[in-house]
């Protein structure tokens, strides 16, 4: 790499000339099964706004890895505006403190959150591997909308074993859970347009599907509301249990298509909330 002029280069930085605007893990998705990856995505998204709001833009100069300053590769990033420029450009957490910019406490949040992560990644691993031995397998555990088998997998994760009268139990509550076939999901003439901006949607799965993002993959959702309107939205940690045909409940930023008024696209979707398993009740 050619000698370095950029403004950002080590020898140039002026520390006041920065303001920090949030931070982040930078690693393949590899915690999709737990909360953090969720919020980790929230706050890309958040601070992706935020960029866009205030007219920055991100920092094309050639520096290496993924930190800005010193070119190295960290996982653990603060996101800092260069405020004279408008400038954006990721910064290693020990190259922050170095040249002591940034919120020390907010990247040692961010350190506890993803070794919490890490840990819990690995408790559901084992936890996988004891269900296959005990022939009830983690998917299984995990695709019915069940107080008990939901209850059971988290001790199985929690504590790394079952008993036998929880194994047994289990395996009946499973084969009871795939007896039924869920009735169609009917859907309902629109009565008005979709709405835009902050927004609660109360209203039914239609689907859920799982698709890529430069931040791995992603699982969305598509929700008709009471009204009729649809909306295609990232689905909240908080609503992982939703199937189709399940009543829920979120606020997120609602943008209306240019194609069909009766469509919405949402954005940081929060406050997600369970109101019925059933599209009967």
């Amino acid at each position: 790499m050619a000698t370095r002029t950029d403004i950002h280069r080590p020898s140039a930085i002026k520390v006041e000339d920065y303001q920090s605007i949030g931070y982040v893990y930078l690693w393949p998705a590899q915690y999709d099964d737990i909360g953090f990856a969720q919020w980790n995505r929230d706050e890309r998204e958040r601070i992706e706004e935020q960029v866009q709001a205030n007219g920055w833009h991100w920092s094309n100069h050639e520096h290496g890895g993924t930190c800005g300053i010193c070119g190295a590769t960290a996982r653990f990033v603060g996101v800092f505006v260069h405020v004279p420029t408008g400038e954006v450009i990721y910064v290693g957490h020990e190259c922050a403190e170095s040249v002591e910019m940034g919120n020390g406490d907010a990247f040692r949040t961010l350190m506890k959150r993803i070794h919490a992560a890490q840990e819990r990644h690995r408790n559901i691993a084992n936890a996988r591997t004891q269900s296959v031995a005990y022939g009830i397998p983690a998917l299984e555990c995990g695709q019915f909308s069940h107080d008990i088998l939901r209850d059971m997998w988290g001790k199985l994760v929690q504590y790394g074993s079952l008993s036998d009268k929880q194994i047994a139990f289990a395996s009946r509550l499973i084969a009871e859970a795939k007896a039924p076939k869920a009735a169609p999901v009917a859907e309902s003439v629109p009565t008005e347009d979709a709405p835009e901006g902050r927004t609660i949607v109360t209203g039914t799965v239609l689907g859920k599907k799982t698709v890529e993002s430069p931040y791995g993959d992603t699982v969305k959702m598509l929700v008709q509301s009471e009204a009729g309107w649809k909306v295609w939205s990232t689905l909240p940690a908080s609503l992982s249990e939703a199937s189709k045909g399940a009543r829920v409940q979120f606020t997120a930023t609602l943008k209306r298509s240019d194609k069909d008024r009766y469509f919405a696209y949402a954005s940081r979707p929060t406050m997600g909330k369970m109101l019925s398993l059933d599209p009967a009740i």
